[in-house]
């Protein structure tokens, strides 16, 4: 496993992420910014993950 990080402050909601790994990656639907999708994140930061 591997830990996943993302700078949600420099996000700028291109996709890119979400639209090449979406089991990894998803966009967040308050701010259109990545995040992590709920099932691989670590104590429920939606920046913070492991797969």
């Amino acid at each position: 496993m591997a830990k996943i990080f993302i700078n949600r402050e420099e996000c700028i909601s291109c996709g890119a992420c979400w639209s090449t790994s979406p089991e990894v990656y998803e966009q967040n639907m308050d701010d259109s910014k990545s995040q992590i999708v709920s099932e691989l994140r670590v104590d429920g930061n939606n920046a913070v993950g492991m797969a």
